[in-house]
């Protein structure tokens, strides 16, 4: 005769895996940080473009100044060249009003020179702003991405940190029930 065996309790036991997330949203904010990052720097270059487009004008623009200054000049050295011819003006009046003329057209060249490097200067004024903008804007996304991921990692973390706690407390219930069978059996 073999005593019949005693009714045991189904082990049991809800633990499944909690699966951790952060790689994945490290992955996101890094891709978002990327595209940001090539958004503000194709911007800036664009930027820089636009710079160096106006940068290259500036000379044939002043070159065209200094071109009709000139030729300004000679043409007024010519009327009056005409005009002393017919009056009858001494050599000596000639030759100050040629001084006179040859001043004027160095200060005209002059006031050129000096709207051409304020035009340069103005274009690298720019060029600096661009590139403190730039960065700006770089330093910035960063800084919010970084905020961001923060965040959602932190998120992450609680998340992970409830359900294991959910886990354990349903591990217990589990295990509690369990025993009530097993003393009831």
């Amino acid at each position: 005769y073999t005593q019949p065996s005693k009714p045991v309790a189904p082990s049991v036991n809800i633990s499944t895996p909690v699966r951790d997330q952060s790689a994945m949203i490290e992955q996101l904010y890094k891709a978002q940080q990327d595209a940001a990052l090539a958004e503000l720097e194709a911007a800036y270059n664009q930027n820089v473009i636009d710079l160096d487009a106006a940068a290259g004008k500036i000379p044939g623009i002043y070159r065209a100044e200094r071109n009709r200054a000139a030729s300004d000049a000679a043409v007024n050295q010519r009327n009056f060249d005409e005009y002393a011819a017919e009056s009858g003006l001494g050599s000596g009046a000639n030759a100050q009003a040629r001084l006179a003329m040859n001043n004027q057209l160095t200060s005209g060249l002059s006031s050129i020179a000096q709207a051409e490097a304020d035009a340069n200067a103005k274009i690298e004024t720019e060029r600096a702003k661009v590139k403190a903008e730039y960065k700006s804007a770089v330093a910035k996304a960063i800084a919010e991405g970084n905020a961001a991921k923060a965040q959602a990692l932190y998120a992450e973390a609680v998340r992970m940190d409830e359900m294991l706690q959910q886990q354990a407390v349903q591990n217990a219930q589990l295990a509690l029930q369990q025993a009530e069978l097993e003393r009831a059996l």
